[in-house]
C-alpha cells in the first residue's frame, strides 16, 4: 500500500472521530439543557407550593389576630377607642400572642371602634339591624348610602329607566339589587314617637334621567320607592338622606331584595364634620407573616349583633291563618268564605 493511501485512510478516521466528538458534545448540551429546564420547573413548582402553604399560614395567623382583638374588645370595654400603632407588644391585652414557631406570627394590629365608614354585606334572607350614633354627640345632618351587587356584576345598562319605574322591573338581572331601608329616630322611645319617626324606603336602582341621588328623611309617604340614579359600575348607586338634624341616634334596618349587595354608609354632622360612628362597627386591620410571606386582613365587625330580628309585624313558625272573603262577581252578595279551623 502506498504512503498516499495510508494518509487518506488516516484522515478519514480522524474526521470520523471529530464528528463523533461534536455529536456527543451536542447531545450532552441538549441533555443538560433539558435537565436544567426540568430542574428549574421543579424548583419553581416547589416554591409555589411552599408559597401557597406559607400564605395559608399567614392568613390563619391574621385571622387569629382578628379573633384576639375581638375577644379583647368584648372582654374589656375600657380599651382605647383606637389603636393606631402596629406594635403588638404595646397593647398586651389585645395580643394573646400567636406562637412564633416556624416564623409564623401576626406583626401588626390596628383597630378603630369609631370608624368613619360602615361596611355591610346584605343578604336576601335576613335583615341587618345596626345602630347609627355619633361619637361626638353632635346631631346628624345627613348620611350617604352607597351600594352595589355583591359579586361585582353591576350592569348599569340592565337597570330600568328612572322615568318609568315599576315593581315588575325590580329583579336584579345582573344589575344592582333593590334595598329595603328602614330608618328610625331613637332619641325618644315612646311608641308613638317610634311610629312617627320611622321612615320606610325602598331604594330602587335605575338609570337615565328622572332619578335622584338625594331624599329628605320622613318627608313623604312611608314605604315609598325612591328611584336612585346609578352611573358608576364600581360604586354603582349613591343616595344622600338629609333632614336628620334632630337626633344623634338612629336605628337602621337594611335588607337586599333579589340579590346580595355590598353597602357602605358615611355621614356628616350639623357642623359639617365627618361623623365617627359609635357602637356600630369596629374596623380591625391585622398583618401577619409566615417566613417571607405576608398577608393583611381588614374587616369591619359589629361587636354586638341583633339576633333574629323579626322580619315583619307578625312572625310565626307554624303558619298564619288568614280569613279570606271573596265575591264570585262584582254584583254578588253571596261571599265565598275560607274560615280558619
Amino acid at each position: 500500500m502506498s504512503s498516499s493511501k495510508l494518509i487518506q485512510k488516516r484522515d478519514k478516521n480522524y474526521q470520523s472521530g471529530f464528528v463523533s466528538i461534536i455529536v456527543a458534545a451536542l447531545i450532552m448540551v441538549l441533555v443538560s439543557l433539558i435537565t436544567i429546564g426540568f430542574t428549574k420547573a421543579m424548583q419553581r413548582e416547589q416554591r409555589q407550593t411552599i408559597d401557597r402553604q406559607l400564605s395559608r399560614q399567614a392568613l390563619y395567623a391574621a385571622e387569629s389576630g382578628i379573633n384576639d382583638v375581638v375577644a379583647a374588645l368584648r372582654n374589656d370595654p375600657n380599651l382605647p377607642a383606637q389603636k393606631t400603632d402596629c406594635d403588638v407588644s404595646s397593647s398586651p391585652s389585645v395580643n394573646n400572642g400567636v406562637l412564633e414557631t416556624n416564623d409564623v406570627a401576626y406583626t401588626c394590629v390596628i383597630y378603630d371602634k369609631t370608624p368613619t365608614e360602615l361596611d355591610y354585606k346584605l343578604g336576601t334572607d335576613e335583615s341587618n339591624v345596626t345602630l347609627l350614633r355619633t361619637a361626638s354627640g353632635n346631631n346628624f345632618n345627613s348620611i350617604s348610602v352607597m351600594w352595589s351587587q355583591a359579586d361585582g356584576n353591576n350592569q348599569i345598562s340592565n337597570l330600568p329607566n328612572c322615568s318609568n319605574i315599576n315593581t315588575e322591573n325590580v329583579a336584579s338581572r345582573n344589575g344592582v339589587p333593590l334595598i329595603r331601608f328602614d330608618l328610625t329616630d331613637i332619641s325618644a322611645l315612646r311608641r308613638d314617637d317610634l311610629i312617627n319617626k320611622t321612615d320606610n324606603m325602598y331604594l330602587y336602582p335605575c338609570q337615565g334621567g328622572g332619578g335622584t341621588n338625594s331624599t329628605a328623611y320622613n318627608s313623604v309617604t312611608k314605604g315609598r320607592l325612591i328611584p336612585v340614579e346609578c352611573v358608576d359600575a364600581t360604586v354603582s348607586c349613591t343616595l344622600e338622606i338629609t333632614g336628620l338634624g334632630s337626633s344623634n341616634s338612629y336605628s337602621l334596618r337594611m335588607r337586599s331584595v333579589y340579590d346580595e349587595a355590598y353597602l357602605s354608609i358615611i355621614a356628616v354632622d350639623t357642623f359639617n364634620n365627618t361623623v365617627e360612628f359609635k357602637q356600630s362597627q369596629t374596623s380591625i386591620d391585622v398583618t401577619a407573616r409566615a417566613q417571607d410571606v405576608v398577608r393583611r386582613l381588614r374587616v369591619s365587625l359589629p361587636l354586638e349583633i341583633a339576633e333574629n330580628p323579626p322580619e315583619g309585624v307578625i312572625q310565626s313558625f307554624n303558619g298564619v291563618c288568614k280569613l279570606l272573603r271573596v265575591d264570585t262577581s262584582p254584583g254578588s252578595t253571596d261571599p265565598i268564605e275560607n274560615n280558619c279551623p
